[in-house]
């Protein structure tokens, strides 16, 4: 009995015949092996860990591959994703963002010996909108109240899959003494304010914004 100890070198990828010479006090055996040294297949481009995208956008992407090994046969499957997506032997990743937030998928690449896998997310983000609009005029002595209603059909937050989606609005221009609290601006003009006033305020939710003046 006795064990053989290779580690094979980079040089030494593919097919190597090996010739073993077995000697005992009183016999000499010769024992031939043929051993094939894979290289693992590696995805050498591809997506970033997490694509952003808005919602009815195409996402398109031609994976890269390496591998040491000449002439080995690799193929690619799309283990898992959002529906519709699909992966074709060229490794042209195609998807028509439907579904809203973070959407899983999972290459793999194999030589049919050894596999590589790529996880990653794409995040479909639907564009906010404005959908209130504030009175026009005010009479002196009131108060202008205007309650913003923003629509954003995402549940989750662009930058935490973890966290609730945020809308952050924020006043670009309008009178010096406007604010805004719990996306509700107030006003109260005075008497040197009576006039035409413009006001202008965003909507964003870290990807997409919009505005409303």
């Amino acid at each position: 009995k006795g064990q053989v100890h290779w580690i094979p070198l980079p040089t030494q990828i593919g097919q190597n015949e090996l010739t073993i010479e077995l000697q005992t006090a009183e016999t000499t055996e010769i024992i031939k092996l043929s051993v094939f040294v894979n290289a693992i297949p590696t995805i050498s481009y591809r997506p970033n860990t997490t694509e952003y995208i808005n919602q009815g956008e195409v996402f398109n992407f031609v994976l890269q591959s390496f591998d040491a090994n000449i002439n080995q046969p690799i193929t690619w499957d799309l283990t898992a994703g959002p529906t519709n997506m699909t992966l074709n032997d060229v490794a042209e990743l195609d998807w028509t963002a439907d579904s809203l937030d973070y959407n899983v998928y999972i290459i793999t690449l194999s030589d049919s010996i050894d596999t590589e896998m790529f996880y990653g997310k794409i995040y479909v983000n639907y564009q906010p909108k404005i959908i209130s609009r504030p009175k026009e005029a005010v009479h002196l002595g009131e108060t202008f109240v205007y309650q913003i209603k923003v629509e954003d059909k995402n549940k989750t937050s662009p930058n935490n899959e973890k966290t609730e989606n945020i809308i952050d609005i924020q006043i670009l221009s309008g009178p010096a003494l406007l604010e805004i609290k719990d996306k509700q601006l107030r006003w109260t003009p005075a008497e040197e304010d009576v006039g035409m006033h413009n006001i202008e305020i965003v909507a964003t939710d870290q990807l997409a914004k919009t505005t409303q003046s």
